[in-house]
């Protein structure tokens, strides 16, 4: 099934259905729940893919010690008191989380399915919820910027 709209050949490409709206290569999409599903392929489902092991507790999936983060584990258990700690708490969790994507993905998986690198471009927080506004490369030199709104209290 080829996916139109795009300059690149999605034909034959694992597609995924899209959790969230409005991710795209241009402003800032914010993650959140879609209405409905869409098929998407490329940087948008690496974006997904990323946030999602980002929040997931690491260890969550019997079979899969590597999966997830210790992000949420670690902000609800109080360690992050400075901006210094919640960058340097996000550069060492979104560097796993590259590390198992990358070494689970398909020997044949397209550069712009591949990460690069993630930095956290900035981020806010209020009443037990964090913004954090991710940028994030593929191998093929493309890039997205999305917001991930992370609620940290109980």
């Amino acid at each position: 099934m080829a996916i139109t709209g795009t300059s690149v050949d999605y034909s034959n490409r694992l597609v995924d259905l899209s959790l969230y709206p409005n991710i795209s290569t241009s402003g800032i999409p914010v993650i959140g729940n879609a209405d409905t599903s869409r098929a998407i392929a490329g940087i948008s489902k690496v974006a997904q893919n990323f946030s999602r092991i980002l929040l997931t507790p690491l260890g969550k999936y019997r079979g899969y010690p590597l999966l997830g983060s210790n992000l949420m584990a670690r902000i609800r258990g109080g360690f992050v008191n400075y901006d210094a700690d919640l960058l340097h708490l996000f550069s060492g969790e979104s560097m796993n989380v590259i590390i198992f994507m990358n070494s689970t993905a398909p020997a044949d998986a397209p550069a712009d399915e591949l990460v690069y690198e993630t930095t956290l471009s900035s981020y806010s927080a209020a009443r037990g919820k964090f913004n954090l506004e991710i940028q994030l490369s593929t191998f093929a030199n493309t890039d997205i910027k999305f917001l991930l709104p992370v609620i940290w209290n109980n």
